[in-house]
């Protein structure tokens, strides 16, 4: 762990910037997006679905946002298709504590076909260049990519991946750090959980991000 207060605000304002990347690299860098026709139920839907502050425990800031969609930065060569898609609820969160950094978002599509297809196009048969290429357009220059592959996770739905990054980041907090993007969903929803952490901690980020994504499973409405 850093250990001056101007250390770990530092490192806590690096894990902040890059939890954004984060966030998407279980999903395409995508020249596409998804339509959005919202409705209150899914909105209400996909509220429900991402992390909050009672899922982490004491000594955790942050809240529930409203969600957008936006457009990744492209891949040269690759760009799966999703204007057919129709996403209906969207939401995010973000919360910190010392050092680790956990965003969630949930997105829930009009239909399940639609869940299949994006999960197909965006997670299934994705190029692990593509993966490298988001998070090191989205990085910035105090932050350098050690690796990057899938991981192993438990199939507790549907849908299950992730994504493991390990980065140093070399502000004025240099660290090596963890990020990982977890992606898990059924029926209607896919949900978005990343994690960052000091790499020291990767154990118990794996237990973690376990224990979150059967959270998010069990509160999925649609």
């Amino acid at each position: 762990m850093i250990s001056s207060g101007r250390a770990r605000a530092l490192f806590a304002a690096g894990a902040a910037a890059l939890a954004l990347v984060a966030a998407q690299l279980v999903q395409a860098a995508l020249t596409e997006v998804p339509k959005t026709s919202f409705n209150a139920a899914d909105q209400a839907a996909a509220r429900a679905a991402v992390l909050n502050r009672g899922d982490l425990g004491a000594g955790w800031t942050g809240s529930v946002k409203k969600a957008t969609v936006d457009t990744p930065s492209p891949c040269p060569g690759w760009s799966p298709r999703q204007a057919d898609l129709v996403i209906t609820g969207a939401a995010e969160s973000h919360f910190s504590t010392d050092g680790v950094f956990v965003y969630s978002s949930a997105q829930v599509y009009r239909t399940a076909r639609m869940t299949s297809l994006d999960w197909q196009r965006t997670v299934v048969d994705i190029p692990m260049r593509c993966l490298s290429k988001q998070f090191t357009d989205g990085a910035g220059a105090d932050v350098r990519v050690v690796s990057i592959k899938r991981m192993p996770f438990p199939k507790l739905a549907t849908y299950a991946a992730r994504v493991r990054v390990v980065a140093d980041y070399k502000g004025d907090s240099a660290a090596r750090l963890v990020i990982d993007g977890v992606l898990v969903g059924r029926g209607r929803t896919l949900v978005n959980i990343a994690l960052i952490a000091p790499y020291a901690q990767r154990a118990a980020a794996d237990a973690a991000e376990a224990r979150l994504a059967k959270i998010v499973l069990a509160r999925i409405q649609a």
